[in-house]
């Protein structure tokens, strides 16, 4: 009674007890190094500053992870690490997508319903962030299947794709294209380990005059080079990307 008062005193005329809010939760605490996060301690940031070293997806990915009433330990490592997982989630998509060809996908196999329900349950986003890891699991899996995908493996992950992306539309991840967000998490971790993105160009492009000259003992040196700085290099049919690990 009393947060109401004080709530609706803050905001003004026209707003009043009975329609002040439809529901009211008390959050968790965030900590920083396992200490309560405040300004008289001068250990806190803005959601500002975090997005101008982290991805906005990532962040999110990250405060989903813990349950909104639980108090939850902020750093560097484990908002990096979310958005490592954020990239899998992507690549795994893009698999999908590209294994699926297009494929019309199949019946759901009720991952978005057991997601509602974790939902609906307190609002359990570590649950499904859980039913979501398995699915990816087996999507991956089958993408990795070795020959050609039959129409019925195709229709499975088209319908991955279309359900994770149903659910991820909830959560407020998993919305941009693969290709657009994975470019946009690579340059994020580039700036924060303080890779320049141009020099790495530049060494791709000599590691692929390398390669065309069979001069391979060099190509190898580059791609190692380029390792030992945190950037790895990945060759496919579409040519070669590179992301920071």
């Amino acid at each position: 009674t009393n947060e109401i008062a004080q709530s609706v005193c803050a905001c003004g005329d026209g707003v009043h007890a009975d329609t002040y809010a439809r529901a009211w939760l008390h959050n968790g605490f965030v900590e920083i190094d396992d200490e309560k996060m405040s300004k008289s301690l001068g250990n806190f940031f803005t959601v500002r500053q975090v997005l101008e070293r982290y991805e906005a997806e990532g962040l999110r990915l990250f405060l989903l992870g813990t349950h909104y009433r639980r108090d939850f330990n902020f750093s560097d490592t484990i908002l990096a690490e979310a958005e490592r997982r954020l990239g899998y989630l992507y690549e795994t998509v893009e698999k999908a997508d590209r294994a699926a060809a297009g494929a019309a996908p199949g019946a759901d196999d009720g991952l978005v319903e057991r997601c509602r329900e974790a939902l609906d349950d307190d609002f359990n986003t570590p649950q499904v962030l859980g039913l979501l890891a398995d699915a990816f699991t087996a999507a991956n899996a089958l993408c990795d299947l070795k020959g050609k995908k039959t129409p019925e493996q195709r229709a499975r992950l088209a319908a991955f794709a279309r359900d994770t992306r149903l659910v991820g539309e909830t959560l407020g991840v998993l919305q941009r294209p693969p290709a657009e967000a994975l470019l946009a998490l690579r340059d994020k971790a580039a700036g924060r380990r303080g890779i320049d993105g141009a020099a790495v160009e530049a060494r791709l492009a000599e590691r692929a005059e390398a390669r065309k000259a069979k001069d391979f003992a060099r190509s190898d040196a580059i791609r190692d080079e380029l390792l030992a700085q945190g950037v790895a290099i990945m060759d496919g049919p579409a040519g070669t990307s590179w992301k920071v690990v």
